[in-house]
């Protein structure tokens, strides 16, 4: 199972994510970066935890259920010497 960015490409560790956080004026959409960092299992569920990168180093977890995303794209991201944009998309 995976997370899958709003392209449908799977979101694996070490991906930086696009993340929109708001409108403002004029209508222009802001955002936050992020950084997927490893899947943790916690009761026997599979999370992917998710850096804010900034000076506290907080986080938070995703809970992995093959859903898409529709809020967060990966910028940038390399499994082994593959770029993002060759993952397998979910259909």
């Amino acid at each position: 199972m995976n997370l899958y960015d709003k392209n449908g490409i799977p979101i694996k560790p070490c991906d930086i994510l696009k993340v929109f956080h708001f409108i403002g004026i004029r209508n222009k959409n802001h955002y936050m970066y992020k950084e997927a960092m490893h899947r943790k299992i916690i009761n026997d569920r599979e999370f992917l935890l998710i850096n804010h990168l900034n000076k506290e180093n907080s986080n938070y977890l995703l809970l992995i259920d093959d859903r898409i995303l529709p809020d967060y794209e990966i910028i940038q991201g390399y499994d082994g010497n593959e770029h993002f944009s060759g993952r397998n998309k979910k259909q």
